[in-house]
């Protein structure tokens, strides 16, 4: 398991490939404010470092060691464990998985690369991770996507639903501009595909329907329930 030891700040250097998304300002500034309040409430992983360098190298919890340098902490707990580079980044990327602020491409990505770099199936990836592996199946599709979509989706303008929906149409980055700027729902956006699909103007998104269709389709809703 490794052993649990206080280290100074000092004597901890970054990972040699960060797998991380990018630590925005904010965030380090908003983990340090909790970390003066509360300490760090889990600990580090480490790995003896290279020779020359920090006595030991960040395997998981590259955020909280920068925090914690915001927050004038002076030393960290930290379980050492004797690693591998590939099983550091393994390790560091589910950890990564396990946090709630990921969007949708940073998660899509980390999953990727558990699949391609370490011969994961998708299954396994869902069962370690607590997820169905439709979910892993579906993330992992948003990586598809157009970059402009994508774009869209990481900066949280689209939804990982709204992705999902436009990697059926034949041109996602066309459709993309017509959901957002008409603010599209994701169900709205599923019919707007299906629309452009059958070769129906895509500018004006789904069309509202009229009363007689909408009495039709109560009329069969009426006719299944009472069978």
């Amino acid at each position: 398991m490794g052993a649990l030891l206080s280290i100074p700040i000092e004597h901890l250097s970054a990972p040699s490939q960060s797998t991380a998304p990018t630590l925005r300002r904010d965030e380090i500034e908003s983990l340090a404010a909790s970390i003066r309040e509360k300490g760090i409430v889990q600990p580090l992983v480490v790995r003896p470092g290279d020779d020359g360098g920090a006595p030991y190298q960040i395997v998981a919890g590259e955020r909280r060691w920068r925090a914690a340098q915001r927050a004038g902490l002076h030393e960290l707990p930290a379980v050492v464990r004797h690693l591998s580079e590939a099983e550091s980044i393994e390790i560091a990327l589910v950890e990564n998985l396990q946090r709630r602020d990921l969007n949708p491409l940073e998660e899509a990505s980390a999953y990727r690369r558990l699949i391609r770099e370490f011969d994961h199936r998708q299954e396994d990836v869902a069962t370690a991770l607590g997820k169905s592996r439709s979910h892993v199946a579906n993330t992992v599709r948003l990586l598809d996507l157009p970059e402009k979509v994508k774009a869209l989706v990481g900066d949280g303008t689209l939804s990982a639903g709204h992705g999902r929906a436009l990697l059926a149409a034949a041109d996602p980055a066309a459709l993309s501009d017509t959901v957002v700027r008409l603010g599209l729902t994701v169900r709205q956006t599923e019919a707007l595909v299906r629309r452009a699909g059958r070769g129906a103007p895509a500018g004006r998104g789904p069309r509202r329907p009229t009363p007689t269709s909408r009495r039709c389709r109560t009329t069969s809703a009426a006719r299944s329930a009472s069978r």
